[in-house]
């Protein structure tokens, strides 16, 4: 536990960080682990926060590490040691860093036992970069809709949420870039666009075609969403799959204005958590 604590706190030190965020499971050691390393960093006068989090879950480590990074501003430097935890935990954080949205650096800090190193606070080596592509915000808006309209009563369809996020884009101002090429091309005003029934025929068919082409599509070769195999053209029901969901949760932060205009009486409870602290 001594020498995993000194991984966390030695770069600190070294990297003179100003803010410091913990990432500790609900396990007994490792709430006891940190609750000694923020001692040891309040003591040096570094202001440290302690995020709780399933470190056997890569999706959550994943969602919480592009979260918090995405709350600073374009010209702070984030880094994220990748040192200690899970295994699943270390590779949901460093999965984190090779988003292409997220930017953040990966490091690790070697052990004690290891033969290269020789002073531990001049051993921290950046972990190398393999860029991923993350959900678009096309993709991540169309989760959160499905996610809100799926109900136990009745499973959205494509019209349901092309509608859907018509709406968002006329009360937020363009949130969805997806809807509003729809509302661009229709045979109206812009203004006069409140839902798919405002678009002409020919309009709602392109409206189709530009769902599927810039969120469907992806979000069904990704496994993130299934449509109903019983059901034919338009009116498949379309529902989130455990992937789906995981992701989500872990990408959230792209869409929160998205979230936050939907109706959150009929959201469910995981995708409206926290948001007043965000």
């Amino acid at each position: 536990m001594g020498e995993d604590i000194e991984r966390m706190v030695s770069p600190v030190r070294k990297m003179a960080a100003d803010r410091v965020y913990l990432l500790a499971d609900e396990a007994e050691s490792s709430v006891a682990r940190a609750e000694t390393v923020v001692e040891r960093l309040a003591s040096e006068g570094v202001e440290t926060a302690v995020e709780s989090v399933d470190h056997g879950t890569v999706y959550a480590i994943l969602g919480l590490v592009t979260t918090l990074a995405d709350r600073h501003a374009p010209d702070d430097t984030v880094r994220v040691n990748v040192s200690t935890g899970s295994r699943l935990a270390t590779i949901g954080a460093a999965l984190a860093c090779m988003d292409d949205d997220t930017d953040a650096e990966a490091y690790h800090v070697p052990t004690a036992d290891m033969e290269t190193v020789t002073d531990r606070e001049n051993e921290v080596s950046v972990v190398p970069d393999y860029p991923i592509e993350s959900p678009s915000r096309d993709e991540v808006a169309t989760m959160a809709i499905i996610a809100t309209l799926d109900t136990d009563v009745y499973t959205p369809k494509k019209r349901d949420l092309i509608d859907e996020a018509i709406r968002l884009q006329a009360e937020l101002d363009g949130a969805i870039p997806f809807a509003e090429r729809i509302v661009r091309s229709a045979d109206v005003p812009a203004g006069q666009v409140t839902g798919f029934g405002d678009i002409g025929p020919s309009q709602q068919k392109g409206a189709y075609r530009t769902f599927r082409e810039r969120a469907l599509a992806e979000l069904e070769t990704r496994e993130y969403v299934t449509i109903d195999d019983d059901s034919v053209g338009r009116s498949d029901p379309i529902t989130l799959t455990p992937t789906g969901e995981a992701a989500l949760r872990a990408f959230r932060h792209k869409v929160l204005d998205v979230v936050e205009t939907l109706d959150t009486h009929a959201a469910p409870d995981w995708l409206t958590e926290g948001l007043e602290s965000e």
